[in-house]
């Protein structure tokens, strides 16, 4: 599950302070921003090397043929767009402000009191936020001590989403412990609250890439800030999404050791436990492609998701795994990554039966071939209870399923 970026729209930070029951004494509120740098690198590194691994694919577009099928030139003209941009901002660099100068986004602002405190720039990753209060117990609140920051969006009252809600509570929570409450507000509805429960008070005591600029360098800087994303250089469109499980194949054979790959949408719950059970039912050595199969499934020839002749001439697609959830061992990565940089991996624009042409051209040449092993478990469709993956699954419908689990209940979450 990946976590949510900033898009620039409808979403600027506002932070504030507020008194809620409890007035604050005395309240400093200072911010400071992050000032990291990025490293481009290539993802030809093994994984035997002592550094990161490095967050641009190693994916060469030179070795597509352009010429074969027209999706083979719409990839090589968006790696070559997808290059202009990416070079574009790794080499911008805004210029430093002559002495004494004042720049609209300071590297650090403070204020005093109980404020709502704009933050023109917003917060980059690496930002921090310091609070320094002392709560005064308000007569009539049934000695509640408590303060609350709020990272907030834009809006008024209720309307402005609640991006952070921080609240220290030092008494009167129904727990009778000092308590640090989490939380987030979207569209009028709180989120599950995290806490943070610490021992009980004494009487005495008070404790407490993309055709825009700035959504690439937003994307830049958390993959740099957190070396878990690796960034394929092409302009991307739906079309071209085989391009990213290409990249996939490319990351496995040439940057990390692994037996077996999984390729899953952003929207699909994995459960991880029972997902490795089954693996483990396969023979150890033997090769497999696992994950919910279709056999001589036709092309739609009309509607949204139609399939010209031109695109794939044939009556039926070949073996393949829905898209949503499916796992290969690391040999049929090797044979892509291979045909790809001899010119010779045909690319299809649905990238499930794409591998699944894959790996039938791997078993017709390989003396290990590849076993098709079918489990409806894995959900295309959604989710069903006892399921593997779960696809279609929104951020709330993905903690819901991850708290079910964890009281040992695989089962679905309906609420989005």
């Amino acid at each position: 599950m990946r976590r949510p970026r900033r898009d620039g729209g409808g979403l600027r930070p506002l932070l504030l302070l507020l008194p809620f029951a409890a007035l604050l004494s005395v309240a400093t509120v200072s911010l400071r921003s992050a000032d990291r740098h990025f490293v481009s690198g290539t993802a030809r590194r093994r994984a035997s090397s002592s550094s990161r691994p490095a967050i641009i694919s190693g994916l060469d577009e030179r070795s597509l043929d352009a010429t074969s099928s027209p999706l083979h030139a719409v990839a090589a003209r968006a790696f070559r767009s997808g290059g202009r941009l990416l070079r574009d901002v790794v080499l911008s660099s805004a210029p430093a402000p002559p002495p004494g100068a004042t720049t609209r986004c300071p590297a650090s602002v403070a204020a005093s009191g109980s404020v709502s405190l704009p933050l023109p720039c917003g917060l980059t990753l690496g930002s921090h936020v310091t609070v320094v209060g002392v709560p005064r117990r308000v007569p009539g609140a049934a000695a509640l001590v408590q303060f609350v920051v709020e990272l907030r969006g834009e809006g008024d009252g209720d309307a402005a989403p609640r991006i952070l809600h921080f609240n220290p509570r030092l008494r009167g929570d129904w727990s009778g412990r000092p308590v640090i409450e989490q939380n987030t507000r979207f569209r009028g509805n709180w989120g599950p609250a995290l806490r943070c429960e610490g021992r009980r008070s004494r009487p005495d005591e008070e404790t407490g890439q993309n055709g825009r600029n700035e959504v690439n360098e937003d994307l830049k800087k958390e993959a740099d800030f957190f070396g878990d994303i690796v960034i394929v250089p092409f302009e991307d469109s739906y079309d071209l999404v085989v391009l990213k499980t290409v990249a996939i194949c490319d990351y496995v054979a040439n940057v990390v050791r692994a037996k077996y790959v999984m390729k899953c949408d952003d929207d699909t719950f994995v459960r991880l436990d029972s997902l490795m059970a089954e693996v483990k039912k396969i023979p150890e050595g033997k090769s497999f492609y696992l994950g919910n199969m279709n056999y001589y499934h036709r092309p739609l020839r009309e509607g949204k998701w139609a399939v010209s002749y031109e695109e794939w001439p044939f009556e039926a697609y070949p073996p393949y795994a829905d898209g949503a959830g499916y796992i290969f061992s690391s040999n049929t990565a090797n044979f892509v990554v291979s045909e790809m940089e001899k010119g010779k991996l045909n690319l299809f624009k649905m990238e499930d039966v794409s591998m699944g042409m894959w790996v039938g051209k791997f078993n017709s040449s390989s003396r290990n071939a590849m076993e098709y092993v079918h489990n409806d478990k894995f959900c295309q469709s959604g989710c069903e209870d006892g399921y593997l993956t779960a696809h279609y699954q929104s951020p709330v419908q993905m903690v819901c399923l991850w708290e079910k689990l964890g009281q040992g209940s695989p089962h679905c979450c309906n609420a989005r």
